[in-house]
């Protein structure tokens, strides 16, 4: 017989809503609670997928009641990024693990205070990096720590989405255009470089007239340089007229080595 976890989920706003239908069809899960501001909404949610009888929907402000659960040991953080780090607490401090959106908090410190947390309770806590699980992007990587691929001149990463994938809420709440998207990048090219950089320029702007109210961007262009000498691009669009266009490309010194491209 399968061992089947409670798991409690925070947040069913856009990335929350992907993660429910991802945990509705694993067969070793299930969704105990949903704790959402919008309850009405969730509620709907849930009669839409034929489950308003089996998920109890709570705001916020009554989240204390997954906490206090014994019987959920998984928790899962989708909600906006400034609750990430009281959320995460909790629920270590209450015995469960955690699978938490990037980014876990807004700095290194409170970050480090996470898993520091963890590691006293002995639970496990997850930043969800997911460009990481990609078997293209996991092959290049692991040509590049086998020494397939010699040393890396420059990695380029593209990043382009169309317009419609965001909204006006979204964007309200997101943290903008480097908090939201470009955090995956990052992420994504330190991994592949094994190395901080020494110096990062970046330029930006906002073409739409939707990122222009937000005060946010939605182009950007940014440079890395590391000390082995290897520079880093990120290009980070979200007016995509073409669709989507996600792609890596290393180049060592004998030539172009590998590239990851999906449209």
């Amino acid at each position: 017989m399968k061992n089947i976890r409670n798991v409690a989920l925070f947040g069913l706003g856009r990335i929350g809503y992907t993660h429910f239908k991802t945990l509705l069809q694993n067969s070793r899960l299930n969704i105990k609670w949903v704790v959402e501001e919008a309850v009405d909404r969730a509620k709907q949610v849930m009669c839409d997928h034929g489950i308003s009888d089996c998920i109890q929907v709570i705001s916020p402000s009554h989240s204390q009641k997954v906490f206090d659960d014994p019987s959920v040991t998984l928790v899962f953080v989708c909600s906006p990024h400034a609750t990430h780090q009281q959320i995460v607490t909790k629920a270590l401090e209450a015995g469960k693990n955690v699978f938490c959106e990037k980014p876990l908090t807004l700095t290194s410190a409170t970050s480090q205070a996470c898993y520091d947390v963890a590691r006293r309770n002995n639970r496990v806590l997850f930043c969800a990096f997911q460009k990481r699980f990609d078997p293209q992007l996991r092959s290049i990587y692991n040509k590049v720590r086998s020494g397939v691929i010699g040393n890396i001149h420059k990695v380029k990463v593209t990043s382009h989405e169309p317009p419609a994938i965001v909204s006006r809420e979204y964007l309200q709440v997101s943290g903008g255009i480097f908090v939201d998207t470009a955090v995956h990048d990052f992420d994504l090219l330190l991994w592949m470089m094994n190395e901080r950089p020494t110096s990062v320029y970046v330029e930006g702007h906002a073409y739409r007239d939707l990122q222009q109210e937000c005060k946010d961007l939605d182009s950007v262009m940014i440079v890395m340089k590391f000390a082995s000498g290897a520079i880093g691009s990120v290009d980070i669009d979200r007016s995509s007229q073409y669709g989507f266009d996600q792609r890596v490309e290393e180049l060592e010194l004998a030539g172009f080595s590998s590239q990851m491209q999906e449209t």
